[in-house]
């Protein structure tokens, strides 16, 4: 831009050699720009990260305390309390799979308002069938956004286990296996 732009300056100022002068700029501003490109890139990823390494060192120092606490329904509480403060949300929710009735079971639940305390689903429920064959968290919103687009396929499954999500006004789940098995679930509202 400087060699068109001024070209005629150049020309009359450093005769034959004008275009020394954009070459020499542009090897100047070249490097510039990508350690500008680099210095805003550290700092945008800086500003992302910290909120993740906070959410990091907070479970850290609770992992490190956790334990010392032997008993499993305290301890279950505490998991809750501290994933409820650590993402900022209210309703959060703990189920454990009860090997005697083989449901899971409500174990531990920030703000009782919005699940009843005899709240379990069994083994063989819809819901949880879905849980064990997808083995990862699972989003309401994606799933609503899965039925809307995959409109032509049957999706009766899904369509119940998004009634039930909407039901029980469940955002996410985030299930916890052994192997194949599933011992629980934590649910965030």
């Amino acid at each position: 831009v400087v060699g068109t732009q001024f070209r005629n300056f150049l020309e009359s100022a450093f005769k034959i050699h004008w275009w020394v002068i954009p070459v020499i700029l542009s090897n100047i501003l070249a490097p510039s720009g990508i350690y500008i490109y680099l210095r805003l890139k550290n700092r945008a990823e800086e500003i992302v990260l910290r909120e993740q390494r906070r959410y990091h060192q907070t479970l850290l120092q609770v992992s490190q305390g956790m334990t010392l606490v032997k008993e499993l329904d305290r301890l279950l509480s505490l998991i809750v309390h501290v994933v409820s403060r650590t993402i900022k949300i209210k309703d959060v929710a703990l189920f454990l799979l009860d090997k005697e009735t083989n449901n899971y079971l409500l174990k531990a639940v920030r703000y009782k308002r919005r699940l009843p305390d005899d709240l379990c689903f069994g083994t063989e429920d819809i819901f949880i069938k879905y849980i064990k064959g997808r083995k990862a968290s699972i989003i309401r919103e994606e799933i609503r956004s899965r039925i809307q687009s995959d409109g032509s396929r049957d999706l009766s499954e899904l369509r119940a286990v998004l009634a039930k999500l909407d039901e029980l006004n469940i955002s996410v789940i985030v299930p916890s296996f052994v192997g194949d098995l599933l011992l629980g679930f934590l649910v965030l509202g």
